[in-house]
């Protein structure tokens, strides 16, 4: 029971303070991060490439709770990559050119591919 009156407490708080809830978990990410990081350097690795590490450990982790996991082998190979417009929080819409950059200049992946979602149900009928 106390851990639900808790749960409770937390969820509440989220809805009440969500800034402060935000600010808390990037806190908490970022603790994250450099105890990995430094746990990754104890091992042997330089900082840029234990940085890296760390980082893709956080966007794993993140990807496996927001969408968890994709039901074919190898599916944890996969990353998404999408730009995020700072000042209004929007995705941008990418071209052509942007993928053929990234497939380019991404030298620590095997292959890139890329989707457009296509939203038919916004499509005007004519009469």
């Amino acid at each position: 029971m106390r851990a639900v009156i808790a749960h409770l407490r937390s969820f509440w708080h989220g809805l009440r303070k969500p800034a402060q809830v935000d600010a808390d978990m990037a806190d908490e990410m970022r603790f994250h991060i450099e105890m990995e990081t430094q746990r990754l350097m104890r091992q042997g690795l330089d900082p840029q490439e234990a940085a890296i590490g760390a980082g893709e450990a956080y966007l794993e982790f993140v990807n496996d709770l927001l969408h968890g996991k994709l039901p074919f082998p190898d599916a944890d190979r996969i990353v998404g990559i999408q730009h995020w417009d700072r000042q209004t929080g929007d995705p941008e819409d990418r071209v052509a050119f942007d993928f053929v950059s990234w497939r380019d200049g991404l030298a620590s992946f095997e292959t890139v591919g890329a989707y457009r979602v296509l939203d038919r149900g916004s499509r005007s009928s004519v009469s």
